[in-house]
């Protein structure tokens, strides 16, 4: 899928599964929101995209700033909660995954040669 496309599809269905979390949280008790592990993990498509690298991890990281802004609008409005910390610790994680991919890359071709 072209880059482009994929930008396209996130920002669209990022409000989309806010607006699915927020009904979700509204007519049952669960409290778990899909869009935050979304958010925290977009960046981790830039290894799709390894020829543009810089471009695709920017591009990627805009939608993730596009995203959470509108978590915060939400929230503004009492639509869904923020919970700050839970992002954050989502976002390391998905830091830490996207360190144990590149380590990998980086052992393996170290073994091929």
């Amino acid at each position: 899928m072209d880059l482009i496309w994929l930008l396209g599809l996130l920002a669209i269905y990022i409000p989309i599964q806010m607006c699915i979390d927020a009904y979700i949280v509204y007519r049952t008790d669960v409290q778990q929101k899909g869009c935050d592990y979304l958010l925290a993990f977009i960046p981790l498509l830039t290894f799709a995209y390894p020829e543009h690298y810089l471009y695709s991890f920017i591009s990627l990281v805009l939608i993730v700033l596009y995203g959470i802004s509108l978590r915060y609008y939400a929230a503004f409005n009492d639509w869904l909660d923020f919970d700050q910390d839970r992002l954050a610790g989502l976002c390391l994680g998905g830091l830490g995954v996207g360190g144990i991919m590149i380590t990998a890359s980086l052992i393996y071709q170290f073994l091929q040669h």
